[in-house]
C-alpha cells in the first residue's frame, strides 16, 4: 500500500509540474500575441494616421523608448481616445491587445502562484 502511494504522489508532482509548464507557455503565448497586436496598431497607424504616428512618438518593434510606451498606452489602453479614428479595425485590434495584455497578466500569476503552491506541499 505504500509503494502505491509513493508511486501516486509521483504522478501528482509530475502532473503539477506539466501544468506549470503549460501555464508558462500559454503566458508567453500571450506575450508575444500582445507584442504582436501592438505593432499591428502601429503599422495601421503609421500608414493611415501619420501625423497621430507621429503624436506618439513613432512606436515600432525596435524603436519604442519609454516616452512613446507611455504615449501609447494612454492613447490605446488607459483612455478611448482611439475611438476618436472611426477606425473599426484599429478599435478591433485595441480590444485584442487589451485581452491580451491582461491574459498575460493573469496567466503569469496564476504560473508563479501555482508552482508556488506546488513546490511548498511537496
Amino acid at each position: 500500500m505504500g509503494a502505491m502511494s509513493a508511486a501516486h504522489k509521483k504522478e501528482s508532482v509530475m502532473n503539477n509540474h506539466r501544468i506549470v509548464v503549460l501555464l508558462f507557455l500559454f503566458c508567453a503565448f500571450m506575450a508575444i500575441s500582445s507584442v504582436v497586436v501592438r505593432n499591428l496598431i502601429s503599422a495601421r497607424i503609421r500608414k493611415h494616421y501619420p501625423a497621430l504616428w507621429d503624436k506618439l512618438g513613432r512606436p515600432g518593434f525596435l524603436r519604442d523608448s519609454i516616452h512613446s510606451s507611455h504615449l501609447y498606452a494612454g492613447y490605446f489602453v488607459n483612455s478611448n481616445s482611439y475611438k476618436e479614428l472611426c477606425d473599426r479595425h484599429i478599435n478591433r485590434l485595441v480590444l485584442m491587445a487589451r485581452i491580451t495584455g491582461w491574459m498575460t497578466g493573469i496567466t503569469f500569476v496564476a504560473t508563479i502562484a501555482f508552482a508556488y503552491a506546488t513546490h511548498t506541499t511537496h
